[in-house]
């Protein structure tokens, strides 16, 4: 009975802009990733192309992770909520 007066959580939208900020930075990532430039650590030394690439891969992959986690919806609060308006 709690559950039905109980006022609903909202998303937060500090959560919401850092879904999509890390959303672009994957996206960034991946362009840069195609384009296989070179990258630099601390100034001088340059990783190989392929080391590039599976950096900038691993990068996107964990960028798009989180983005997918900060924006996502709860999913068990709205199937209980459809489930107590039947």
């Amino acid at each position: 009975m709690e559950d039905i007066f109980q006022r609903k959580k909202r998303r937060r939208p500090f959560a919401r802009l850092g879904g999509f900020f890390f959303a672009v930075l994957a996206v960034v990532s991946l362009v840069d990733a195609v384009r296989a430039a070179p990258l630099s650590f601390g100034g001088g030394n340059d990783a190989s192309t392929f080391e590039a690439v599976i950096y900038r891969l691993a990068a996107a992959s964990f960028c798009g992770a989180l983005a997918l986690w900060l924006l996502r919806t709860d999913r068990a609060a709205t199937r209980d909520a459809d489930r107590l308006l039947r």
